[in-house]
């Protein structure tokens, strides 16, 4: 919706595009047994909000990526938690604490993972090595202008009809999201949107489709006009992929309440 709440539209007049994706595709020499998935050649990318600045990009995955993903996510599928990315530090463990309230603290007890009715999607975060994340991950890197190290592990999302996640915000830890949908929704589905309820955005999805925004104010506070909330799909089920921008280069680990490692980005020193 724009800002007398009318709904964004995926068919912009005016839009910029972004070539290059070939110059951030990832070392496939190292994955021996790995078989080609095509990228997009072009990805246009719009403002559609001017403060605080909010960016449609289409064509941002091409299908064979989405369903790439898709199959790797199957098996890994959980009930979402809130999680605590842990940043390893010489001198200590700064922990990112998500949720509804996107703070951050300083801690010495060990990093946890909770539920909560706060969020009732299915989640999934994507290990390394692998080619394709890899390559998603240098997109993000390619169009958000931080270095690949600061783009967290891809954390994938699924709703079924009736789940969904209530207002929230991604941390000023965070300068950059990116989300991207992975799936469209029926016609007739009355929920799934992306709410942005502070400046009356609601963004409905569309496959391969990705939005971007900044979750902090040019002098680096958090922006609380950027809280959003994942509306319950009715009819649908909603699949998509939180492209996390932090701003450390470092080490982001997520578990699970047991201490199962999801995902990490490599250490930089």
């Amino acid at each position: 919706m724009d800002a007398e709440g009318e709904e964004a539209s995926p068919k912009h007049p005016g839009h910029e595009t972004a070539r290059g994706c070939s110059d951030v595709e990832p070392d496939i020499a190292a994955f021996p047994d790995f078989k080609p998935i095509p990228a997009p050649d072009v990805i246009q990318k719009v403002q559609f909000h001017e403060q605080p600045p909010m960016w449609l990009m289409f064509d941002f995955m091409t299908s064979e990526e989405i369903d790439y993903l898709l199959a790797k996510a199957e098996p890994k599928w959980e009930r979402a938690q809130v999680h605590r990315a842990v940043i390893r530090d010489p001198a200590k463990h700064r922990s990112y604490v998500g949720g509804s309230s996107g703070k951050t603290s300083d801690v010495d007890t060990p990093f946890t993972a909770t539920v909560g009715e706060s969020r009732t999607a299915f989640m999934c975060v994507l290990g390394m090595p692998d080619p394709i994340v890899d390559r998603i991950q240098t997109r993000v890197s390619a169009v958000t202008g931080f270095p690949p190290e600061h783009v967290e592990a891809l954390n994938m999302a699924r709703y079924e009809p009736g789940q969904y996640f209530k207002e929230h915000h991604d941390g000023s830890f965070r300068p950059v999201t990116v989300f991207v949908y992975l799936s469209d929704l029926a016609e007739d589905d009355e929920g799934g949107e992306t709410v942005f309820p502070y400046i009356g955005k609601a963004i409905r999805p569309r496959k391969g489709m990705a939005v971007m925004w900044n979750n902090r104010k040019p002098n680096g506070e958090e922006d609380e006009l950027m809280r959003h909330e994942a509306q319950a799909p009715t009819k649908s089920i909603k699949f998509g992929l939180n492209c996390f921008v932090n701003e450390k280069p470092r080490q982001v680990v997520y578990v699970t309440k047991t201490g199962e490692i999801l995902g990490s980005l490599k250490y930089c020193p």
